[in-house]
């Protein structure tokens, strides 16, 4: 590998993966931006080709006005490489790659070192990292890494009986005919208030035996032992609630065996990353059980490999933590841009500016599509790409969730607090959760007052906006405070059925076009 320059030295990180291909920048240590692929092509859990990470690259890299000959080093993840079909274990190889018409000097990672590279963001010091996927290059699912300041090594521990992912995945699978369907599974699992011992025992049998298998044999499987329930979630959720509970319940209880086996109180904290840490139940377990000290990234699944990775070079070749603003790295257009789209929208669209006068709609029930600055990354929204609506009236979920979303009723929506305010409504978590990472227990004031955020097994995934920030999004929840006395929102995703979260505001507008009801528009620019 060349000898680094003096002066600014630029990362570009790219990861293909099999689903949520995503690209990272950074220059010295601060990593300045991401960009799922998904938010730009508008087509949701692409897996890139070549062509298209080179049209977002270079979209990437023009937004900071550079080129490709500005980029001293590319960061490419092993998983699904289309530059070379690699078997190599070591997790970080040097090579030379061409890209956009240039050999760069490059670093290859392994995915699920690029997964533990999120424990930079945390203010730990040291750290088990525990990453659990469906997937992984060469065939890995599950590792445990030690973070200890600079320095991230692999935890050599026996694995053989560790869960992944991959079991729950093909349960969902199953029941919903489609993929990609894990989440819908965890809102059905809260359905259920019972579950037989003989539906647990069964499905205790069927995990470990769907942990190595490929998806047909994983399928056939299942549709032997749970004939009548194939894509019963789609026409009857009701009626196999009972069995996603079983499902959601075996993971949550395998998962917790498993990190409870590998962590030791010398570690104190423990970074969870990879797509088990979006099961928020799990996560909400582990803080229980195991430890208190936690730290998730927004983007600990697919979509934050590319910024993982070049973390984990930014430590190894500058000697510096890296630095970055999480969670709203992802790009918007420029400021000429934002505001020609904008112009003669007023005239077809209600927008609004004002903090005081979105409280005031947003607490006579409108509804409030909120495009704010620069997108959170990450599949959750985070305020900055949200639909916004007053969680007081519990049929306000319906309206945001079923008839504009075209979601199923069952699903979850998550409320929006004033830091200060949780313990107010929510118990069982930590104090703070800015992005939206754990299950709490709604308590009776909430399930009176705020009956549109709370599920129906009693919890909510909460987010908390720290009372020091003075973002406009602070600005929204104080004032509706003023208003109705309760600083909480309902914050879901700013997209339609199928689609992925909007990125630019020409996106936003076009939601709102296609919507038949009465909302508005709070939109405000913020540069990167």
């Amino acid at each position: 590998m060349k000898k680094r320059k003096q002066g600014n030295t630029i990362f570009l990180s790219i990861a293909f993966n099999h689903h949520d291909s995503n690209v990272a920048l950074s220059i010295d240590d601060v990593i300045v931006a991401s960009l799922e692929l998904e938010r730009l092509f508008r087509a949701k859990k692409i897996s890139a080709s070549i062509t298209h990470m080179e049209i977002a690259a270079r979209f990437l890299l023009e937004k900071f006005n550079f080129t490709i000959s500005d980029v001293d080093y590319l960061v490419v993840n092993a998983l699904n490489n289309p530059f070379e079909n690699s078997t190599s274990e070591e997790d970080i190889r040097e090579n030379e790659y061409a890209f956009l018409g240039r050999n760069i000097p490059t670093f290859i990672l392994r995915h699920h070192l690029a997964h533990a590279g999120h424990y930079y963001f945390s203010n730990f010091s040291k750290a088990l990292i525990a990453s659990c996927d469906g997937g992984g290059d060469l065939g890995e699912r599950v590792v445990y890494f030690i973070g200890d300041n600079l320095t991230i090594q692999r935890l050599l521990v026996n694995i053989d009986d560790h869960i992944s992912t991959k079991p729950y995945g093909q349960f969902a699978s199953y029941l919903y005919g489609e993929p990609f369907s894990e989440g819908k599974l965890m809102g059905l699992a809260g359905l259920s208030f019972k579950v037989s011992d003989v539906m647990l025992k069964l499905v205790s049998e069927v995990f470990p035996r769907l942990k190595n298998v490929d998806f047909v044999y994983g399928q056939t499987l299942l549709k032997n032992i749970f004939k009548s329930e194939q894509n019963l979630a789609k026409k009857d959720p009701l009626s196999c609630a009972s069995l996603a509970s079983a499902i959601q319940s075996e993971f949550v209880k395998r998962r917790v065996q498993d990190i409870k086996k590998v962590y030791r109180t010398k570690y104190e904290n423990i970074v969870l990353c990879g797509g088990s840490a979006l099961n928020l139940g799990c996560n909400s377990k582990i803080f229980e059980d195991v430890t208190k000290s936690i730290y998730i990234s927004p983007n600990c699944d697919d979509t934050g490999i590319a910024i993982g990775q070049i973390a984990i070079i930014i430590a190894k070749e500058i000697g510096k933590r890296p630095r970055c603003k999480l969670p709203y790295l992802g790009i918007n257009e420029s400021s000429q841009q934002f505001e020609l789209t904008k112009k003669g929208k007023e005239k077809i669209f209600e927008i609004e500016n004002e903090p005081q006068k979105i409280a005031m709609r947003l607490s006579q029930d409108e509804i409030g599509i909120c495009h704010i600055g620069r997108a959170e990354v990450g599949p959750r929204a985070l305020g900055h790409r949200s639909f916004l609506i007053s969680p007081l009236q519990i049929l306000n979920k319906e309206r945001i969730s079923v008839e504009i979303k075209q979601r199923e009723s069952y699903r979850p929506v998550a409320p929006i607090i004033l830091e200060e305010d949780l313990q107010l409504y929510f118990q069982g978590g930590p104090a703070r959760s800015p992005y939206m990472m754990f299950n709490y227990i709604a308590n009776e004031e909430a399930q009176e007052k705020i009956p549109a955020v709370v599920h129906t097994d009693g919890t909510s995934r909460v987010q908390t906006v720290n009372k020091d920030d003075e973002s406009f999004l602070r600005q929204i929840l104080t004032e509706f405070k003023k208003i109705t006395g309760i600083g909480v929102l309902i914050n879901t995703s700013l997209n339609l059925n199928r689609q992925p979260i909007t990125n630019f505001v020409y996106d936003t507008f076009e939601i709102a076009r296609k919507i038949n009801a009465k909302l508005f528009i709070c939109s405000r620019y913020e540069d990167i």
